[in-house]
């Protein structure tokens, strides 16, 4: 899919377009977004690309801000263990959403990314949380500062999830990530 038609999903699925769009071209300006043709030549987003903007449309209190956004929640991490081996795992939570998007990881209830705290979860099924916290902060610390603040989050609800990975493997199938 491109850029065009991932805002119109977020959009069919509840996110500001006009945001969406912000978000997207700010990326594109840090280079974290490729630039490509219009129309039918329209760059087509990795996973990737389309965890960047989604994660940074939900982490982001200014649209404008986005590059400093994705910097941000690029610093997220877990001190906890690997669930298990061979289970795909990362400490990292950009390339733990990235794992979510291309279904490595699966069982994912919902998503949240802190705006104004240094942490982001993941929340299973089962009702297991992963916590990821600022690289600065110990994980104590920043778990006090979310329960001791007013949190402003971007909830990215399990269903939003199945329809970012279905319209992902069904426009780019198997992905190669070139």
């Amino acid at each position: 899919m491109n850029a065009k038609e991932l805002e119109r999903l977020l959009a069919h699925l509840g996110a500001n377009p006009s945001a969406v769009d912000v978000v997207t071209r700010k990326l594109r300006d840090a280079f974290k977004v490729s630039t490509g043709g219009r129309g039918i030549n329209a760059h087509r987003l990795s996973v990737d690309e389309v965890a960047w903007i989604v994660l940074t449309y939900a982490g982001s209190e200014i649209a404008a801000k986005a590059a400093e956004t994705l910097a941000r929640l690029l610093d997220l991490i877990t001190n906890e263990p690997a669930p298990a081996p061979n289970v795909p795992w990362s400490n990292d939570f950009v390339a733990s959403f990235q794992l979510i998007l291309r279904d490595e990881i699966q069982g994912v209830r919902e998503v949240r990314v802190c705006r104004n705290v240094g942490i982001a979860e993941i929340i299973f099924d089962d009702g297991t949380v992963r916590k990821f916290v600022a690289s600065n902060l110990a994980v104590n610390d920043a778990a006090a500062a979310g329960q001791a603040m007013f949190r402003s989050e971007g909830v990215l609800s399990g269903g939003l999830i199945e329809a970012l990975k279905h319209r992902l493997a069904a426009d780019i199938g198997p992905e190669s990530d070139d």
